[in-house]
């Protein structure tokens, strides 16, 4: 149950860093599309992004909420690109991890990160987490 989750920004973003491991400020939003399927989808809360761990072609992406000083969700998987990872793992709040199936992408502006997304299915259940990093950055 994949449907259109990813977003169309043109912000400016703030200077490229090594992105083996990166953390980025921002905030989870999601479009009326999205919006649609949240009987049915997880919509993670986030204010925070952590990608790590890209050795080897794999990563883990990682949605925070520092307020609540959490990781809300943990998508692992191979990278299949620069910017595109296959899920194969995702770890819930609870700290609860399972395989899973989906993908995350990385869409950047000049090069530099503006939002992360990603969306993965586990036990028929769905997961998503956008986060938009490029209006706090410089």
């Amino acid at each position: 149950m994949f449907f259109p989750l990813f977003l169309a920004l043109a912000a400016p973003a703030a200077e490229v860093v090594p992105e083996d491991r990166m953390r980025l400020e921002g905030r989870c939003t999601y479009n009326q599309e999205v919006l649609k399927h949240r009987d049915d989808t997880v919509l993670a809360q986030c204010d925070a992004v952590a990608l790590d761990d890209r050795e080897n072609d794999t990563a883990s992406i990682a949605f925070d909420l520092r307020s609540w000083d959490v990781t809300m969700l943990r998508f692992q998987g191979k990278m299949t690109g620069p910017d595109t990872m296959t899920v194969r793992q995702l770890t819930l709040r609870n700290g609860t991890r399972d395989e899973a199936t989906g993908s995350c992408r990385i869409f950047r502006v000049e090069g530099r990160v503006s939002v992360v997304s990603c969306l993965a299915t586990i036990r028929g259940r769905a997961y998503a987490a956008n986060i938009d990093v490029s209006h706090n950055q410089n």
